[in-house]
């Protein structure tokens, strides 16, 4: 899991209730077994080559051209998201140590205390006149600081000193290893999010406005805070498409699932934990999006595409959320980066010789800019990564698992089942309809409105 973990409950706000539920559900069930597909077709020919991938059995089985798809689709993918993961991790350093930073007295007259996150839920400064909805920082007196630490400049600087050492060990177990450390974060998201749900409570369908603002002192007559405080819950929105695309990136391990399985030591149990492993994902995803969103005690459409963004940058409970996402990050990053340099190694053969294999190459990648900027940037790399994972889904997720799967059945039983494909009626109409599902979720990408 990466930062895909922060959309969830955007995710179900866009589905809707029980269509963002159900579709976490099928969309894992769907891509733990096209996942298990790929490590099944490898046990077929593994044998013929100690280091085979999925590109490799796609030229065996499907053809050169096919190959040559499903290498450029892994790279852009492996690419993509190294590229969002580095911009996360810049700001979340970024903030992470801004929170340290003294506030400005002159702001303090901006904050009013009877409408924290203990009592209303998210941030209401950006609704104060004096406020301007970004953390109240030192303008005038930390100009050193400015320069010393900025997220378009010196902070990706920084995070590459940390980071850099990380990304160049050999072994594959020990980014596995190193990555299974990420689960600390998830750890504390989940209790992050259960904990902010029970100061809540549970709001679906109440009154149109919410009772903690009775003894507030914003007007509760106002008609833009009756939008504001209307909770209703659908069940089932038109927008789904936004959620199953997302999930289609969310569920993506198919193009490493290989690397990462075959350094298992029980080749034997490589199903069994992999359905683990989809079923803990499936699980966490469920939590953080289905609590968040049942919590959540103003109009759902209110929720950010990273449900952070939903709390002020100085909630204390937030902070720790972002230093621990800032670790899990810096956990799977190494992992991506691994993943990317052994395939496009196996891509470009040229680039293979023994020296090149710990070599990372370092992509210059610029960091977000501090808010409003900052905030449209990952609402950006949000949006990308639904689409992404629209295409890569389309492609990766659920369109090669299948053709192998019929292509080795073919090559294995000639002659056999349905129009001599070794496989039955029934089973060849499944695995062509799992294609065709995903490309009408790709095509519906386009036909999503953004609110």
């Amino acid at each position: 899991m990466g930062s895909s973990i922060l959309s969830m409950p955007w995710g179900v706000q866009r589905a809707g209730l029980l269509g963002g539920l159900l579709l976490m559900i099928l969309m894992g069930a769907l891509c733990l077994y096209t996942s298990h597909l790929i490590l099944r077709v490898h046990s077929y020919y593994s044998g013929q080559g100690e280091y085979i991938d999925v590109g490799d059995m796609c030229r065996m089985l499907l053809g050169r051209y096919t190959a040559v798809i499903s290498r450029v689709v892994s790279l852009i993918v492996l690419l993509g998201a190294s590229i969002v993961y580095w911009v996360l991790m810049s700001n979340f350093f970024y903030n992470s140590v801004t929170y340290f930073h003294v506030v400005c007295p002159r702001f303090q007259d901006a904050f009013v205390p009877n409408l924290t996150m203990e009592t209303v839920g998210v941030n209401t400064m950006a609704e104060t006149p004096s406020f301007n909805g970004t953390m109240p920082i030192v303008a005038d007196d930390t100009t050193l600081y400015e320069r010393l630490w900025s997220v378009q400049g010196t902070v990706p600087i920084f995070l590459a000193v940390i980071v850099f050492p990380l990304v160049n060990f050999r072994s594959a177990t020990f980014f596995t290893k190193f990555n299974s450390l990420g689960t600390l974060s998830v750890i504390y998201l989940i209790i992050f999010v259960i904990a902010k749900a029970a100061s809540w409570g549970i709001h679906i369908n109440p009154s149109p406005i919410n009772n903690l603002l009775v003894n507030g002192t914003i007007p509760i007559g106002s008609g833009v805070l009756k939008e504001i405080m209307d909770v209703t819950t659908p069940l089932f929105l038109p927008s789904f498409p936004a959620l199953s695309g997302m999930l289609a990136l969310s569920f993506f391990i198919h193009n490493i699932i290989i690397n990462i399985m075959r350094n298992n030591k029980y080749q034997e149990n490589n199903g069994r934990d992999l359905s683990i492993a989809f079923i803990l994902v499936t699980t966490t995803y469920l939590i953080i999006g289905g609590v968040f969103y049942l919590s959540f005690p103003l109009n759902k459409e209110c929720i950010e595409d990273a449900f952070l963004n939903n709390f002020p940058i100085w909630d204390g409970m937030t902070v720790v959320a972002r230093l621990f996402l800032l670790f899990q990050l810096m956990t799977v990053y190494p992992l991506l980066v691994y993943m990317l340099r052994v395939q496009l190694f196996a891509a470009l053969p040229f680039l293979n010789p023994p020296v090149l294999h710990h070599v990372t190459s370092f992509n210059k990648v610029s960091a977000a800019t501090s808010s409003p900027p900052q905030a449209r940037m990952l609402t950006i790399a949000w949006y990308t990564c639904e689409f992404t994972g629209a295409v890569s889904g389309f492609v990766y997720v659920f369109t090669i698992p299948c053709l192998l799967h019929i292509a080795s059945e073919k090559l294995n039983y000639p002659g056999e089942g349905a129009c001599s494909t070794g496989v039955s009626f029934t089973s060849l109409t499944f695995h062509l309809a799992i294609p065709l599902l995903a490309l009408a979720n790709l095509i519906a990408q386009f036909f999503i409105s953004d609110s």
